[in-house]
């Protein structure tokens, strides 16, 4: 990460500026890249703008790459972010403009700007993959393209989801399960004044949707 690369406790960042390139693919042994963390138990961002471009093999994002718990206020990623390898993929690639994963998550008044490209699994404008999710006034603009895989414009992957008052406005391409909102939801998610305009652009024979690619457990709400 740009400033921490591994957290085993709880990191506060407030009111602070990344500007600097994170390669993680540099190394092996740097799993998760983040432009400001790449790995943190439990992390709070708040007032604080990432500009340097984060390259990461599996869990990346433009602020944490991989969280147990993280929350990020009035924050801003305008920085492009690149997941996985162009040769074949990594299967378990999670990365957003945000956060790559999480276990749990709250995203308020956050937007990414930023451009998100992908090879490997699963992406999203904000969060690629978490347990727990909750998205308030908060938004994505920036281009998501993600091969082989899924994405949508806020959230990858999710088990349990709450998105109020936020949008997606940015183009987002794949070739498996894409959405406006949310690529894939396991359980449940309840949706309110929530919406894509973003294009949607994929292969015929996976689902599209507006709102939710694909749900297993379908338990949605507006």
């Amino acid at each position: 990460g740009g400033f921490f690369g591994h957290v085993s406790q709880s990191a506060v960042i407030s009111m602070s500026v990344n500007q600097s390139l994170i390669d993680a693919r540099l190394s092996l042994a740097a799993l998760s890249a983040g432009g400001f963390i790449g790995f943190g138990e439990q992390v709070e961002i708040s007032q604080s703008d990432n500009s340097g471009s984060v390259r990461g093999l599996t869990e990346t994002g433009g602020f944490v790459g991989t969280a147990g718990t993280v929350t990020i206020s009035t924050s801003v990623n305008t920085a492009e972010v690149i997941g996985g390898v162009q040769a074949d993929g990594i299967t378990g690639t999670q990365v957003a403009g945000l956060v790559g994963i999480a276990v749990q998550a709250y995203i308020f008044q956050s937007v990414n700007l930023g451009s998100i490209s992908v090879w490997g699994s699963t992406a999203g404008g904000l969060i690629g993959q978490a347990t727990r999710l909750s998205v308030e006034q908060s938004q994505n603009a920036g281009v998501i393209t993600v091969r082989d895989g899924g994405t949508a414009g806020l959230v990858g992957r999710v088990n349990f989801l709450s998105v109020k008052n936020a949008y997606n406005s940015g183009q987002v391409v794949a070739n498996a399960n894409l959405g406006g909102l949310a690529s894939r939801v396991i359980n449940a998610a309840q949706l309110e004044n929530s919406y894509n305009i973003g294009v949607l652009s994929q292969s015929p024979q996976w689902s599209v949707s507006q709102g939710i690619g694909r749900w297993l457990t379908p338990s949605v709400t507006d």
